[in-house]
């Protein structure tokens, strides 16, 4: 592997680049690091660090049980963590959820967690 852009890094990882540059600047030393600002390059001792260093989302399924009063929210029963949660949804799929099983994504920002939906994995990415 060589050298690679920030930025493209950042966009592989689904992380904005303020993020990844602020995770760069902690956790990599200087010879890891070239350039500045968007013209960021890092070595591959680096990319291997910010890998691993990389917030990723846990992805949950549950039970639909009913629309929020929020119309952009559904409530979803997840097992994992028996609770229920306030999920949101894309616009097309308002009201549409209701007794379904769907996919979402937990994010955590500053200790509040908030769910989003995702979509389904599908059987031709599993295979390969």
């Amino acid at each position: 592997m060589a050298k690679k852009r920030l930025t493209e890094i950042a966009e592989e990882l689904g992380i904005p680049f303020e993020e990844a540059n602020e995770i760069a600047t902690h956790k990599l030393t200087e010879e890891m690091i070239t350039g500045k600002g968007k013209n960021t390059w890092i070595s591959d001792e680096g990319q291997e660090i910010l890998d691993s260093n990389s917030p990723m989302p846990i992805r949950y399924r549950g039970k639909v049980l009913s629309e929020a009063p929020n119309h952009r929210f559904v409530m979803v029963f997840i097992r994992e963590i028996p609770m229920k949660v306030p999920v949101r949804v894309p616009h097309l799929l308002q009201g549409k959820l209701i007794g379904k099983f769907i996919y979402l994504d937990a994010h955590e920002d500053r200790g509040i967690t908030t769910y989003h939906y995702a979509q389904p994995p599908s059987i031709y990415e599993r295979q390969k």
